[in-house]
Protein backbone atom coordinates (compact mmCIF):
# COMPACT_ATOMS: atom_id res chain seq x y z
CA UNK A 1 0.00 0.00 0.00
CA UNK A 2 1.43 3.43 -0.92
CA UNK A 3 2.49 5.57 2.03
CA UNK A 4 0.08 8.42 1.14
CA UNK A 5 -2.87 6.01 1.02
CA UNK A 6 -1.91 4.44 4.36
CA UNK A 7 -1.58 7.90 5.91
CA UNK A 8 -5.01 8.95 4.59
CA UNK A 9 -6.63 5.75 5.88
CA UNK A 10 -5.02 6.22 9.32
CA UNK A 11 -6.21 9.84 9.38
CA UNK A 12 -9.75 8.76 8.43
CA UNK A 13 -9.71 6.13 11.21
CA UNK A 14 -8.47 8.62 13.82
CA UNK A 15 -11.08 11.16 12.75
CA UNK A 16 -13.85 8.53 12.95
CA UNK A 17 -12.77 7.59 16.49
CA UNK A 18 -12.70 11.27 17.51
CA UNK A 19 -16.17 11.94 16.08
CA UNK A 20 -17.56 8.82 17.76
CA UNK A 21 -16.17 9.86 21.16
CA UNK A 22 -17.40 13.41 20.65
CA UNK A 23 -20.93 12.21 19.88
CA UNK A 24 -20.91 10.04 23.04
CA UNK A 25 -20.19 13.03 25.28
CA UNK A 26 -23.62 14.32 26.29
CA UNK A 27 -22.21 17.26 28.26
CA UNK A 28 -21.10 19.00 25.07
CA UNK A 29 -23.57 21.27 23.33
CA UNK A 30 -22.62 21.72 19.71
CA UNK A 31 -24.21 24.53 17.71
CA UNK A 32 -25.52 22.80 14.60
CA UNK A 33 -27.24 25.98 13.45
CA UNK A 34 -24.11 28.02 12.75
CA UNK A 35 -24.81 31.51 11.50
CA UNK A 36 -22.64 33.33 8.93
CA UNK A 37 -19.56 34.73 10.63
CA UNK A 38 -17.17 37.52 9.81
CA UNK A 39 -13.62 36.23 9.63
CA UNK A 40 -10.29 37.90 10.30
CA UNK A 41 -8.53 36.09 7.47
CA UNK A 42 -7.53 38.49 4.70
CA UNK A 43 -7.18 35.82 2.05
CA UNK A 44 -10.75 35.03 1.04
CA UNK A 45 -11.12 33.79 -2.51
CA UNK A 46 -14.42 33.27 -4.27
CA UNK A 47 -14.61 30.11 -6.31
CA UNK A 48 -16.71 27.19 -7.42
CA UNK A 49 -16.51 23.55 -6.34
CA UNK A 50 -14.95 21.78 -9.30
CA UNK A 51 -14.77 18.35 -7.69
CA UNK A 52 -15.94 16.83 -4.42
CA UNK A 53 -14.55 13.51 -3.25
CA UNK A 54 -16.34 12.12 -0.21
CA UNK A 55 -14.54 9.64 2.03
CA UNK A 56 -15.89 7.82 5.06
CA UNK A 57 -15.05 10.68 7.44
CA UNK A 58 -13.36 13.30 5.27
CA UNK A 59 -13.98 15.13 2.03
CA UNK A 60 -11.55 16.54 -0.50
CA UNK A 61 -12.87 19.74 -2.06
CA UNK A 62 -11.28 21.11 -5.22
CA UNK A 63 -12.21 24.76 -5.70
CA UNK A 64 -11.54 26.62 -8.95
CA UNK A 65 -11.03 30.35 -8.47
CA UNK A 66 -11.45 33.12 -11.08
CA UNK A 67 -7.88 32.87 -12.39
CA UNK A 68 -8.45 29.21 -13.21
CA UNK A 69 -6.16 28.08 -10.40
CA UNK A 70 -7.38 25.23 -8.24
CA UNK A 71 -7.23 25.02 -4.46
CA UNK A 72 -7.58 21.73 -2.61
CA UNK A 73 -8.97 21.53 0.92
CA UNK A 74 -9.58 18.49 3.08
CA UNK A 75 -12.48 18.93 5.50
CA UNK A 76 -14.66 16.57 7.47
CA UNK A 77 -17.45 14.82 5.64
CA UNK A 78 -19.84 16.24 8.24
CA UNK A 79 -18.71 19.77 7.32
CA UNK A 80 -19.18 19.07 3.61
CA UNK A 81 -22.70 17.84 4.31
CA UNK A 82 -23.47 20.79 6.62
CA UNK A 83 -22.31 23.22 3.90
CA UNK A 84 -24.36 21.24 1.36
CA UNK A 85 -21.35 21.13 -0.96
CA UNK A 86 -21.76 19.81 -4.46
CA UNK A 87 -19.93 20.23 -7.74
CA UNK A 88 -20.75 23.62 -9.25
CA UNK A 89 -21.65 25.30 -5.95
CA UNK A 90 -20.22 28.79 -5.37
CA UNK A 91 -18.05 28.89 -2.25
CA UNK A 92 -15.36 30.95 -0.55
CA UNK A 93 -11.90 29.59 0.20
CA UNK A 94 -10.70 31.17 3.44
CA UNK A 95 -6.94 30.91 3.85
CA UNK A 96 -5.57 31.58 7.33
CA UNK A 97 -2.03 30.47 8.02
CA UNK A 98 0.79 31.62 10.22
CA UNK A 99 3.39 29.97 7.97
CA UNK A 100 3.65 29.43 4.26
CA UNK A 101 6.96 27.93 3.18
CA UNK A 102 8.40 28.07 -0.32
CA UNK A 103 11.05 25.59 -1.44
CA UNK A 104 13.09 25.31 -4.59
CA UNK A 105 15.82 22.99 -5.79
Amino acid sequence: MPLAQASTERSDQEEAIFEERLSENESLELDSELKPLKVSARNVLRGRVKRLILGVTSAEVIVEIASGAELVATITRASAEHLELSEGKDVYAVIKSSNIMIASD
